[in-house]
C-alpha cells in the first residue's frame, strides 16, 4: 500500500495529536502516510488479478508552510481553521504531487507539494480556493473559488475560469474526454467542458433523493460513481453509492450506507462509512460488488455529525491514485460540539441556563415564558447516524426532561 495520512489538528475536536512546533498555532496539521507498492487493500483482501503485493511503506508529512489543513473562515478580523467538511486534498495521477487546501492567519489557498520535498508551495491565484482535483494527465489543477470553477496549470500560470458554480461543489472529477463533473448539496451531478462552458445535468434525482455528490469517473469514461443522499439530511439509512452509465442512464446501487467512493485498480471500491475507510471487491465491467466489505483504515476524517451546520456532507478526507497510493486524514466522524443555552433579556444581558453542555439547536420558548424546548443532537454510531431528541427545560424548577427518543425534528 502506498498510503499518505494527514492528521487534522482542530482545537474543538477530541483527537490525539503530536505537539505543534514552537511558534505554530495549536491546530497545526501534520501527517501524510505514504505506503509504496500495490494498494494497502492488498493486505486485507489478497490479490484478485495481479502479482503479490510489494512491501508497504508509510510516511508522515506535514503541511508547512500552511498552519492547518482545510479552508479558512473569518471571525471578525481573524481567519480561523474551518472544519473539514469538503474535499481538501488530492494526489496527482503519477504520485508526484500532493495538492491540498491550507490556511493561516491570512486566509486559505491551494498548496502543491512535490512528494520528497520538505515543504509545499502555495499556488498563485488560488486564494480562497477549495475542492481541489487534478486532470487525468496531472497537467492541470481544478478548484472552486468565488462562485466559479477554475483551472490552473500544475507547472504554474494564471488561473482560468471554467464555469460559474455559485455553490462550492460536493466533489469533482476530471474525465479523460475533457469534461469535469461535480456534485451539489441539493441537486443532480453537473457536467461542463474543461475548456469552459455552461454546466448541464447528467443525472436525474429519483423520488426520495435530494442530492447526487462525490462523482468519480471509472476508467471506461462512460461510467460514473457517485453518492446518493435521501431527503433527511442526517439519515445514514438514505445514503448509498451507485454506478451509472452516462450513455444509457442505467443505474446500479453498489453499496448501502456508504459514501464518497473511489475505484482502485486492484479491483476494489474504496469508500467511507461513518468515519472508517472501507473496501469491497468490485467488477468494473459488470458493475457488480463481488464480495464483502472490510475496514482498510478505522479512522478517516469524514463530514458526518454536523447537523444543522450545512456541513454534514459525508465527504471523506482521502485520495487514491491509480498506482495505489492512499492519502488520508485520520480523525473519524466529528465529535459532538457541545454548547449551552443562554437567556438574553431585552437589554442584551446574557445569563446561562443551568443545563448540561449538549448539541442544542432549534430553541423555542413557550408562550408563557416558563419553558424552553430544544433539539439535542448526538451521534449514534449506527446506521441512522445523527440522533435527534427534543428536551424541555422548566425555568422555575430548573429541570430538563427528554420528550422524544431519536424521533424529534424541528
Amino acid at each position: 500500500v502506498q498510503s499518505l495520512s494527514v492528521d487534522d489538528l482542530d482545537p474543538d475536536e477530541s483527537v490525539t495529536h503530536a505537539p505543534a512546533p514552537k511558534g505554530r498555532r495549536t491546530w497545526l496539521l501534520w501527517g501524510l502516510v505514504a505506503v509504496l507498492g500495490a494498494l494497502a487493500i492488498w493486505g486485507y483482501f489478497g490479490p484478485t488479478r495481479t502479482p503479490a503485493p510489494r512491501a508497504v511503506r508509510k510516511a508522515i508529512i506535514g503541511v508547512e508552510p500552511a498552519e492547518w489543513l482545510g479552508s479558512a473562515v473569518r471571525f471578525g478580523a481573524v481567519w480561523e481553521s474551518f472544519r473539514l467538511s469538503r474535499t481538501a486534498l488530492a494526489l496527482s495521477p503519477d504520485d508526484r504531487y500532493l495538492l491540498f487546501v491550507g490556511g493561516d492567519a491570512e486566509g486559505s489557498r491551494l498548496y502543491l507539494r512535490a512528494l520528497g520535498e520538505p515543504t509545499a508551495a502555495s499556488v498563485a491565484g488560488t486564494e480562497g480556493g477549495a475542492g481541489p482535483f487534478f486532470s487525468p494527465d496531472g497537467e492541470w489543477i481544478g478548484f472552486w473559488v468565488d462562485g466559479r470553477i477554475k483551472k490552473v496549470r500544475t507547472a504554474g500560470g494564471p488561473p482560468m475560469i471554467v464555469c460559474a458554480a455559485p455553490e462550492e461543489p460536493f466533489g469533482a472529477s476530471w474525465g479523460a474526454d475533457g469534461t469535469i463533473v461535480f456534485g451539489q448539496s441539493r441537486g443532480a451531478i453537473l457536467k461542463v467542458l474543461a475548456d469552459g462552458g455552461v454546466p448541464e445535468e447528467i443525472t436525474t434525482l429519483a423520488e426520495g433523493e435530494s442530492s447526487h455528490r462525490h462523482p468519480q469517473f471509472l476508467a471506461d469514461g462512460d461510467t460514473l460513481l457517485f453518492t446518493v443522499r435521501g431527503l433527511v439530511e442526517s439519515d445514514w439509512n438514505n445514503i448509498r453509492i451507485v454506478a451509472q452509465s452516462l450513455k444509457t442512464g442505467e443505474r446500479k446501487t453498489l453499496v448501502e450506507n456508504g459514501a464518497d467512493a473511489s475505484y482502485s485498480e486492484t479491483g476494489h471500491l474504496v469508500f467511507c462509512r461513518l468515519g472508517a475507510l472501507m473496501a469491497v471487491p468490485f467488477d468494473p465491467k459488470r458493475l457488480e460488488v463481488t464480495g464483502g466489505a472490510v475496514v482498510v483504515r478505522e479512522s478517516v476524517r469524514q463530514g458526518v455529525n454536523a447537523s444543522n451546520s450545512g456541513n454534514d456532507t459525508f465527504s471523506g478526507q482521502f485520495s487514491l491514485s491509480p498506482s495505489g497510493t492512499l492519502v488520508h486524514v485520520p480523525g473519524g466522524v466529528w465529535p459532538n460540539l457541545k454548547g449551552s443555552l443562554v437567556w438574553v433579556d431585552r437589554e442584551g444581558h446574557e445569563e446561562p441556563l443551568p443545563v448540561p453542555p449538549r448539541q442544542y439547536a432549534s430553541v423555542r420558548l413557550s408562550p408563557d415564558g416558563s419553558r424552553v424546548a430544544a433539539e439535542v443532537s448526538s451521534f449514534g454510531f449506527r446506521a441512522q447516524g445523527i440522533l435527534i431528541d427534543i428536551w424541555v427545560y422548566e425555568i422555575a424548577r430548573g429541570t430538563m426532561t427528554r420528550i422524544t427518543h431519536g424521533e424529534g425534528r424541528n
